[in-house]
């Protein structure tokens, strides 16, 4: 079986989805599908980060939302 890498704009992603399972092609958007090479010294530094967030810093998503303005 062929494996496909097609780049899509994001406002035509659900249709372009729709459309290939309505077609029978299996469909994956989950980078989990890719295999990365990270240091352990990179998941240390992300742990790290992790580990000392500070909760007063961070927004929920429903606020972020509300923060952010498309034009």
């Amino acid at each position: 079986m062929k494996e496909f890498v097609i780049e899509v704009p994001e406002k035509q992603s659900l249709f372009f989805k729709e459309l290939i399972q309505n077609l029978g092609f299996n469909i994956s958007d989950e980078i989990s599908n890719f295999n990365f090479d990270i240091s352990e010294e990179n998941i240390k530094l992300v742990r790290d980060r992790i580990a000392t967030v500070k909760p007063c810093g961070t927004l929920d998503w429903d606020d972020a939302r509300k923060r952010i303005k498309v034009d």
